[in-house]
């Protein structure tokens, strides 16, 4: 038998989400049934020479293929979603595919071979069949709840209960209880909200754990849990044989010494019986459970008796008091006692409380497991509580906490031994208490026994069954065959010899061997899995998943959140070292498997993981889209763009992004966009992306498929690729090679002008006459060169692409930039050599040299010219298509000579570099052809190393918008034929939908033409070349700085479009009169200050303040020289780190005005900078009231002591000299800054003199009155006292770091005067630095100097060196000491020269300090102003005079400065102020990290000494010093920060400063895209993903679609408009989507616009967007488009050749959509056929419109026009919520369960139908099986867990319409009878005569049965090709639509992604022969799966089985050239090429 070769090939990556399950949640019911086994037979491919015997089978003729039986759609039935377990896995049933459908392929209901004929018998011998095969399952009373129940109650029942009452006492007890409780029952609650999710297959916990959070998770657990039970397993056979071997030695009775050996012997003995009852079976096993429960049972009935029997003397002696109300009251409190408390209680008592697994874990053992786990569970949880209260309360009742054992009185607490704690009975202490008032004591002990023994099984079972499932999975290698199954039960007997191993070897260990040591490791491994049970509810639930429907409704998303996080509290309260344990357990194994990455298609499961990577991506997308552009957010998005895949130009792409950026490579086929060429493309793209990963290119491949060439598939595809932001902005093209062969004229000038007309579209080129070659990844170069040749100003592309390529993981990492430019003349060549370098230094660009051509103008040489025209010779033809005229030859002639002297300067200059990047060429319209173009291209690359041609966008992000509206509003009178925007489009589009009530329409026109455009004439005048305007314009630094006049750039560049008009000529911004001059004069130049007097004097003087005077010394007493100087250097490392994040960011672009608060929010946004800056001034103002009242208590002092009082000498005198000083420091900031700068510049001098006055005097002999206070002079002996630390007063470390950190807070000084200096990019880095370095040093000198000279303690009495040592004073045992370094402050002053210079230097410190804070605050509260961040502010950033001065942010400064210094004493709100300051520095420190950790291109620091590392360290270390100093003041900064911060995000400030925060969103989202492009999509995991076609007459289409989506998936709202393509145009259409952009956020719709041109038509570009639109997963699986019902003709007129074209292109899409796997949704928004015109014609009013409402046939609304006309139209206006509102569904036929999932979702809150009830309708022929189609119905309907009101059959759909239907139909189509195109012909009407009938009569049931719901759903009608045109679809659909209300006609795909592959597998194989060269030699065997499906015989080939013998590199093209032909083979398959072969059994 013959067959053709085929192979299975893998769905695509791109369009993964289209190929998506409409099954969105199969049932996973499965029937064991006998089936056929699979046959395998050994074939030949031999040479391809037919022999003899050996015919050759060519494929089927179409008239060979199997007919269709019917032409009606299979109904809905269970078995499509049932799997059959012995017929491979497969449904039962498969409904036929949209190919089906619309080819007409087999549409039989094919069941599987395994299934017998549906009658009884066969049923009854199936059923008895199955139960034979199948072990014995269990229901949920003796599977789950006796199991979780005899877990529950174990040993802490018997013998810790009464521990726990006598702790906790009653009340307290029982809510302790209660509480352990209500976690696990939160726990229970979140298990059964997965268990009721889906399948619950064996594995139990793993199982659901590993379904839901992924296999991560799944396997650490698994793992985890499966050991845990093993060991628990062995405490308790360890608990057992204690209690036996206790009960023998009080019989005298030892085995081997009555101890330990005892104990293991009788363990193992245990062991072995319990490890024989699971080998018998789990039947057995579950028997010996139910027999156990009797003396459980037993055991506590005999307690609970026992307690009302009168008590014996000895019980009383024990502690039994019987019933008694005294002993109630003393029980009824707690009274903890021994370090008790009621958490370290809780933690004993709760693992009592951690059986409720037992169930669970044996989950396929069940028979119904999604209903036994919730009710067994919860049930035995609430038994097991009722017990646990019963068992409390009558300990608590019957026994006293304290006995002595022989007082039958124990007078209750009296007793002697009460007091000191020695009693050993009552409750405290006799763990027997059970047994005591137990009826009979050994019945307790049987009690135990059978507990542990219960346990014990449970334990040993559980841990086999987890481990067998984790083990099938195969997530460990080398572990899958103990997985293996025996028996009926398949039970894991080699899971069961690990288990019994485990298990045994914790018995021989024994108590001796410390196992209780590990109990609480596995207690802890308990609770982990119940965390993770708990989160995996919440994380399910979180993601908004349209799968996550658990039929358990009782549940809460926070409250498994919040068992969750109780669990890991519990887990730290029981021991923190052993949770510390299991998450580093967990970790561990976790890591291994993110590590070993299980094989994804083997453990795709569908984790709500993806599924929250999908919601965050998705979030962050629409982030960015509400965002702005900003250039310092610019980002190379590439675009890879091939008509053959190049992977050389996709890894030299991924060369510049790096990862960090968009990338895509998309591939155009030339072939009809079908249904085949859809699959063959997304193998394709499959194929690529396998080899991108495999690479470790991040990027997105794309496979098109289209006949219309290169350029028009191109220019679709740029407009519509992409998401949002993450859209391409470069092209990248290779080179057209060999585009100079004449061979064949006509191709080659079709390829040569599609390919000009691409690069006329995009301007990027990569040109290589060979493959770009690459070298791999571990051949990497560091170094070369690359040329950059910028010969043109483009925005900056041209340098900045060659920046990314000398950056990390770009093969040309580090190499040197040599940069040529041009200029006309030599004269200029040096200014342009300066302006140059500025301009890269602007650029923060690194260059190794510079070279000005200003020889650029010469004449080539004849040598070069005489090439050129050699290469254009064969192109010289006067006509027209692309052909070098002599005009246009002499009209470029300026241009070509200029190239070619280029030509020469780049082989003479450039030879020997390593890349070449040169700016490219822009081809003028009608001036360069392509011929021309491709010629100028040819001579400036050949012979020259690898060249890349680029062209940025001519214009920056900033200044596009301004562009594009320059463009639109003020464009000359010549283009006034351009299509004209206006806002009233929204109008207009509204009011259309409006007054028509046609609910889509074809839109032909976005904007309004005022005119035709009149052709373009190129008039040539031969006398005249353009040489002015062909030359461009060179880079000029004055493109990039703005007039401070105007505000605008200088002068401004050519755009894209005047380059390629002609308009080339750059414009001066400058406004200037006739004679040059400008018309305003600048105002008078502002002071400036350099980095000395700027900054370096101001931080100085801010830094070395009073703290140095007065706390330096006590820093010395405490730390000691030693680590006083370590202090001093930690807290200078992280004033230095933030200097070095505070440099990077000032010398990374423009620093203006406003200091720190300027740099924050221009790298974090206005929300963190306006928090900060508004802190940060009134930090600064209070504390210059700090300063001020220090200095005015120095001043204070000095007057009292001179006798001078004002007031009362105390703290009013210090108020009023603040006041005065205040006055004083206003003055001289008013005087100027120049004044100030002065001021503070002689400040330093007092300064200086003090500090050297202290070193002078340390080396003077000491004075007898120093010697007194304990100067020693330099001394070793005081010295080696004060080296090391010792501190006293209660203080430490962290305590003195507290105290002398604020001295290092001053660093910002100078850059809060950044609006001030001169350059302050370079001042701020170098005068901060040098500032921390000199302050450090004089810092360390003082320590130095005081430690060495001063003792610590001193009395003031003896001097200091008359002791034998100097610490041995006796003040300084007790602390007495008034002076010495510990206590006297005036060290400094004592050994200085004058004591008076110290408080001259204090004086001046605090003056200087308190200056430079009250300059700064009004500073920044300027900037902050001028900002407009907060409301009513503006006024304060009024200036005045020549220094801009704040006058009033002076006045608001001075105010509070005045009012806090008139406190008096500030020291209480010190602390905050310093907190202020070090949050600053924090945030400046996150600023750094975040900017650099975004990798955005933008932010090139020209300061390199950085590291975002260290900028992170030194963030959280100013936390933590925050935390440290005082923590209730860093609580009160971080709340009113965050008050700040709130407030700002919930105002959301106008304002776009390309923030960090937008980087890194951009950047979350590239990651979330890339992980969701590698994870394999699964049904669970469905999200409806809506492609809106939508058109001026439907904007309610986008509101509908998100009704559905609800924000939680993907809609995109496109439009395509007729317009020819151009940058007009594309203009037009960015601020039309800017425009919608703001009209679907108005209307609360989250939704990304796109418009694109077509001119080929609409449903042109419908069918390219199809295709393009989208990204990785996040692309469109439906398509919804409005009903178009403007179609009919009134009157009976025979429709225009316009009409027809609008229908044709109409139906035209939704077969496209069909041939995309795409889900089809029209919505019909008409309320009735009478009522289709909405705006009422009697409307009383000019502003306000009466309405129709839609969805209530009787009250209308009120809509206001004026809210329509700014395109406001809100869910609530055009979709009003109803309330009880009633769906229809109509689920005519199964598409994968499509039409039953979107009601549903509609149903759901944020819904206009939330809370609607379901109606469903189905459909039989037979009325005898309604009963059975109905309970079918139902039970499929439960397995997809909706819920629905009504369910309804409908059994005459036979039934013929009645005449007025027919009538009616007739009269619809009797315009379009005919037999043109779309036309309706008597053959067509005929063969169709089923289906109309079917529709009529469907169309009589709706308006019957559904007149009265609010929305109906119903399946829609697929068109079967060829049977079915325009016009009679659409009048089915008109016919089943009109006259009802809203109705929503919807089709799914037919399939889930699994059988999607094998159909499209089953249609691709369909026939074709391979006819390449093959050498006779090489032969190869493949294996065959021989599968019979009509005539055609199917075949799969085994991987790498063919290859070549040379091994030579894998040759794709070869093979895939080949009609619908790819690959599934690995990524190193090498191929042969085959020619024709045969294949013989």
């Amino acid at each position: 038998m013959v067959s053709r070769l085929c192979m299975d090939r893998p769905s695509s990556t791109r369009s993964s989400d289209s190929s998506e399950s409409n099954d969105f949640n199969k049932s996973h019911d499965t029937l064991d049934l006998p089936v056929k086994k699979k046959v395998f037979k050994r074939v030949i491919i031999n040479d391809g020479n037919p022999r003899k015997d050996q015919p050759i089978i060519l494929p089927p003729s179409p008239t060979e293929r199997i007919q269709p039986k019917t032409s009606i759609d299979i109904p809905p039935d269970i078995d499509n979603y049932r799997k059959d377990t012995k017929g491979g896995g497969r449904m039962m049933q498969t409904r036929p595919s949209i190919y089906d459908l619309m080819e007409g392929g087999a549409i039989e209901r094919k069941r599987s071979d395994s299934i017998y004929t549906k009658t009884l018998k066969m049923e009854f011998e199936k059923n008895q069949a199955a139960k034979k095969e199948v072990g014995v399952k269990f229901g949920w009373i003796e599977g789950v709840f006796i199991r979780c129940i005899q877990n529950i109650i174990g040993v802490i029942l018997f013998i810790r209960i009464s521990w726990v009452a006598a702790h906790c006492g009653i009340l307290l007890g029982s809510l302790l209880i209660c509480i352990a409780s209500a976690v696990t029952l939160i726990t229970a609650m979140s298990l059964s909200a997965i268990c009721t999710n889906g399948e619950v297959k064996g594995g139990g916990l793993y199982y659901l754990i590993s379904r839901t959070l992924g296999p991560e998770f799944g396997g650490s657990i698994g793992i985890m849990f499966a050991f845990g039970n093993a060991c628990s397993a062995a405490l308790y056979l360890v608990g057992m044989a204690e209690t036996i071997v206790n009960m023998l030695k009080s019989n005298e009775i030892e085995i081997v010494d009555g101890d330990i050996n005892d104990m293991r012997i009788i363990g193992l003995v245990l062991g072995l019986i319990v490890m024989g009852i699971i080998l018998v079976g789990i039947s057995f096993e579950s028997m010996m459970q139910k027999v156990m429960l009797i003396p459980l049972a037993i055991s506590f009935l005999g307690f609970f008796i026992g307690s009302f029997i009168p008590t014996s003397a000895h019980q009383r002696g024990l502690g039994m008091t019987g019933w008694s109300m005294p002993t109630i009251s003393e029980n009824l409190w707690p009274r903890f006692v021994k370090g008790e408390t009621f958490f370290t209680v809780f933690a004993v008592y709760f693992p009592a409380a951690t059986g409720i697994m037992a169930g669970a874990n044996i989950s396929g053992d069940l028979k119904n497991p999604q209903s036994a786990i919730p009710k067994g569970t919860v049930l035995a949880i609430l038994a097991s509580t009722a017990v646990y209260l019963v068992t409390l309360l009558v300990m608590g009742s019957t026994f006293v906490r304290n006995a002595n054992g022989t007082d039958p009185s124990h007078a209750f607490s009296t007793l002697l031994c009460a007091a000191d704690s020695s009693c050993k009975f009552g409750s405290y202490n006799f763990y027997q208490v059970m047994a005591t008032i137990s009826v009979w004591s050994p019945l307790v002990l049987i009690g135990i026994i059978a507990a542990t023994s219960s346990s014990t099984l449970a334990s040993m079972i559980s841990a086999p069954k987890i481990l067998q499932a984790v083990c099938n999975d195969k997530l460990f290698p080398y572990i899958d065959k103990l997985g293996k199954g025996y028996g009926k039960d398949k039970a894991p007997r080699r899971c069961y010899v690990i288990t019994f191993g485990i298990t045994l070897l914790g018995v021989v260990i024994g108590r001796y061997g410390d196992l209780n040591m590990i109990a609480p490791i596995i207690s802890n491994f308990f609770l982990a899995a119940y965390a993770l049970v708990n989160y995996s509810c919440f994380d399910a639930s979180f993601a908004g998943n349209a799968g996550f429907r658990p039929g358990f409704k009782y549940y809460s998303m926070y409250l498994s959140l919040f068992g969750s996080i109780i669990c890991i509290v519990i887990m730290f309260t029981m021991s923190w070292i052993t949770a510390l344990i299991t998450f580093v357990v967990f970790l561990l194994i976790f890591g291994f498997l993110k590590y070993r990455k299980p094989n994804a298609s083997d453990v795709n499961w569908g984790s709500s993981m993806h599924a929250n990577h999908y919601k965050r991506t998705l979030r962050l997308m629409h982030t960015m889209h509400r965002e702005d552009d900003h250039v310092k957010n610019y980002r190379p998005q590439i675009l890879v763009l091939s008509s053959t895949r190049r992977r050389d130009l996709t890894m030299f792409a991924h060369s510049i992004t790096r990862g960090s950026s968009l990338l895509m490579h998309a591939t155009i086929q030339s072939e009809d966009p079908s249904s085949k060429s859809y699959a063959s493309n997304r193998e394709a793209t499959e194929i690529e992306s396998n080899w991108m990963r495999y690479e470790g290119i991040k990027g997105f491949p794309l496979t098109i498929a289209s006949k219309e060439g290169m350029a028009k598939t191109a220019l679709g595809l740029f407009q519509s690729v992409g998401i949002g932001k993450v859209t391409p902005n470069i092209v990248l093209l290779g080179y057209l090679i060999e585009w100079n062969n004449v061979e064949d004229e006509r191709k080659m000038m079709e390829g040569i002008n599609d390919y000009f007309a691409t690069i006329q579209t995009k301007l990027i080129e990569d040109k290589k006459k060979k493959k770009l070659a690459l070298p791999d990844a571990e051949e990497f170069k560091n170094g070369g060169t690359i040329d950059v040749w910028w010969l043109a100003d483009d925005g900056g592309l041209t340098l900045l692409i060659p920046h990314l390529l000398t950056l990390p993981k770009s093969y040309l990492y580090g190499a040197h930039l040599r940069i040529f430019t041009v200029t006309s003349t030599e004269s200029k060549g040096r200014d342009k050599e300066v302006e140059m370098a500025a301009l890269l230094a602007k650029f923060r660009i690194d260059f190794h040299d510079l070279h000005i051509i200003s020889d650029i103008s010469t004449e080539p040489q004849s040598a070069t010219t005489k090439e050129f025209d050699k290469l254009i010779a064969p192109f010289r033809r006067n006509q027209e298509g692309g052909w070098i005229t002599e005009a246009m030859a002499h009209a470029s002639a300026a241009k070509t000579k200029r190239n070619l002297r280029i030509t020469e300067l780049l082989r003479e200059k450039s030879c020997d570099c390593d890349l070449i990047v040169l700016t490219l060429p822009v081809p003028r319209k009608g001036l360069v052809c392509s011929t021309l173009y491709l010629s100028w291209l040819e001579m400036l690359t050949r012979d020259l190393p690898p060249t890349l041609l680029i062209r940025g966008n001519q214009t920056d992000m900033e200044s596009r918008k301004e562009s594009i509206e320059d463009e639109i509003s003020f464009g000359d009178s010549a283009n006034s034929s351009a299509p004209k925007w206006s806002r009233s489009d929204s109008t207009e589009s509204l009011n259309t939908f409006d007054k028509s009530g046609v609910d889509f329409a074809l839109p032909t026109r976005i904007f309004e033409r005022k005119r035709p455009t009149p052709p373009v004439v190129i008039e040539v005048d031969e006398e005249k070349d353009d040489t002015e305007e062909s030359v461009e314009a060179p880079p000029d630094i004055d493109f990039y700085r703005k007039n401070t006049l105007n505000g605008r750039l200088k002068r401004s560049r050519p755009s894209i479009s005047d380059l390629i008009d002609g308009q080339i000529q750059p414009s001066n911004n400058e406004e200037s009169n006739d004679d040059g001059q400008s018309k305003v004069e600048a105002p008078k130049e502002q002071k400036k200050f350099g980095w000395i007097e700027g900054v370096f004097i101001r931080c100085l003087q801010n830094i070395i303040g009073v703290i140095l005077f007065i706390r330096i010394s006590w820093v010395t007493a405490h730390c000691g020289i030693l680590l006083g100087s370590l202090l001093i250097l930690l807290a200078s490392s992280v004033t230095i780190v933030t200097t070095l994040s505070l440099s990077a960011i000032c010398t990374n672009g423009e620093v203006k005005g406003g200091g720190l608060y300027y740099l924050i929010s221009r790298t974090l946004g206005p929300e963190f900078g306006g928090s900060i800056g508004i802190m940060f001034a009134f930090g600064n103002a209070a504390s210059g009231a700090l300063y001020l009242v220090g200095m005015s208590e120095t001043i204070v002092g000095i007057l009292n002591a001179t006798g001078i009082v004002i007031v009362d000498g105390g703290i009013n005198d210090i108020r009023i000299v603040a006041v005065v000083m205040a006055f004083i420091l206003k003055s001289i900031i008013l005087a100027g800054i120049s004044f100030e700068s002065l001021l503070q510049k002689l400040m330093l001098f007092p300064m200086a003199v003090s500090i050297l006055g202290f070193l002078a005097g340390s080396i003077l002999p000491i004075s007898p009155d120093q010697a007194l206070k304990g100067a020693t002079g330099w001394n070793l002996s005081t010295i080696s006292s004060n080296i090391f630390p010792r501190f006293e007063h209660g203080q430490g470390f962290f305590s003195v770091f507290a105290v002398y950190f604020p001295a290092a807070t001053g660093i910002m000084a100078g850059a809060n005067i950044s609006g001030d200096l001169k350059n302050p990019q370079t001042a701020i880095p170098k005068g901060t630095m040098l500032a921390i370095i000199a302050s450090t040093l004089i810092y360390l000198t003082v320590l130095i100097v005081s430690g060495s000279i001063f003792v610590r303690d001193a009395d003031g009495i003896s001097p200091a060196l008359s002791f034998p040592s100097i610490d041995a004073m006796s003040c300084a045992a007790n602390a007495t000491c008034p002076y010495g370094l510990y206590n006297y402050y005036q060290v400094m002053a004592t050994i200085s020269i004058m004591p008076s210079l110290i408080i001259i230097g204090m004086l001046s410190s605090t003056f200087s300090s308190a200056l430079v804070s009250m300059v700064s605050a009004p500073k920044i509260l300027q900037a902050v102003s001028t900002d407009k961040l907060f409301p009513r502010i503006s006024g304060l950033a009024k200036e005045y005079g020549r220094d801009r001065a704040p006058r009033r942010a002076y006045a608001l400064t001075f105010i509070i400065t005045v009012l806090m210094a008139g406190i008096g004493d500030l020291n209480s709100i010190a602390p905050i102020i310093s907190n202020f300051f070090l949050a600053a520095y924090t945030l400046v420190n996150y600023s750094c990290f975040d900017a650099s950790f975004s990798g955005s291109p933008g932010f090139r620091p020209a300061f390199k000494y950085y590291s975002m590392y260290l900028s992170l360290f030194g963030a959280l270390f100013c936390i933590v010093i925050m935390f440290t100093m005082n923590w209730v003041t860093a609580l009160i900064t971080t709340t009113v920060f965050m008050m700040i911060f709130g407030f700002l995000k919930y105002r959301k400030p106008d304002v776009n400063w390309g923030s960090s925060m937008h980087a890194n969103n951009y950047k979350q989202t590239l990651q979330g895209m890339h992980r969701l492009a590698k994870a394999d999509e699964h049904v669970k995991n469905y999200r409806p993903q809506i492609l809106v076609l939508s058109s001026p007459s439907s904007p309610h289409l986008p509101i509908f679609a998100h009704s559905i989506t609800r924000g939680a998936s993907l809609i995109i709202s496109a439009t395509v408009d007729e317009l020819a393509p151009s940058h007009r145009t594309h203009s037009h259409l960015r601020v039309w989507m800017d425009e919608e952009r703001r009209r679907l956020r108005a209307a609360g719709v989250r939704a990304f616009p796109l418009a694109m041109s077509s001119e080929g038509g609409w449903s042109s570009g419908v069918k390219a967007m199809m295709q393009t639109v989208g990204l990785g997963r996040l692309v469109p699986n439906i398509v919804l488009i409005g009903l178009k019902t403007d179609w009919i003709q009134q009157n009976e007129k025979t429709p225009t050749q316009e009409k027809m074209k609008e229908i044709n292109e109409y139906f035209a899409v939704i077969q496209a959509a069909f041939d995309r796997s795409l889900g089809v949704a029209i919505l019909r928004y008409s309320q009735k056929a009478e009522c289709t015109e909405i705006i009422s014609k009697k409307s009383t009013s000019s502003k306000t419109k009466k309405l129709l409402n839609p969805l209530n046939k009787v009250q209308p609304v009120e809509l206001e026009v004026d809210n329509i006309q700014k395109g406001v139209s809100t869910v609530s206006s055009l979709f009003p919520p109803i309330k009880g509102g009633t769906i229809d569904v109509w689920w005519l036929a199964d598409d994968g369960g499509l039409t039953l999932l979107i009601p549903h979702l509609l149903t759901l809150p944020k819904s206009y139908l939330a809370g609607a009830n379901l109606r469903v309708f189905s459909l039989t022929s037979d009325s005898s099986r309604e009963k059975k189609q109905e309970a079918a119905m139902a039970a499929l309907l439960s397995k997809f867990r909706i819920s629905f009101k009504d369910l309804l059959i409908i059994n005459d759909v036979s039934t013929q319409p009645s005449k007025e239907t027919e009538a009616e139909f007739n009269s619809l189509i009797a315009p379009f009878r005919g037999n043109g195109e779309g036309m309706i012909s008597d053959l067509l009407l005929k063969a169709s005569t089923a289906k109309t009938r079917r529709n009529l009569r469907l169309a009589e049931l709706l308006r019957e049965k559904s007149s009265e719901a609010h929305l109906i759903v119903m399946t829609l009608p697929v068109p079967r090709k060829g049977l079915v045109c325009s016009t009679l679809y659409l009048s089915w659909l008109e016919m089943l639509t009109r006259g009802l209300p809203p109705t929503h006609l919807i089709r799914g795909n037919q399939t889930d992604r699994k059988r999607r592959r094998r159909r499209e597998k089953d249609r691709w194989m369909d026939g074709w022969i391979l006819d390449q060269s093959y050498r006779e030699e090489e032969r190869g065997g493949i294996e065959t799966d021989k599968i019979e499906s009509g005539e055609r015989l199917l075949c799969f080939l085994p991987r790498g089985i063919i290859s070549r013998r040379d091994d030579s590199p894998v040759s794709i093209e070869s093979l895939e050239r080949l009609p619908n032909f790819s690959i599934s083979a690995p990524l190193n398959l090498y191929f042969l090429s085959l020619r024709p072969f045969i294949i013989m059994e």
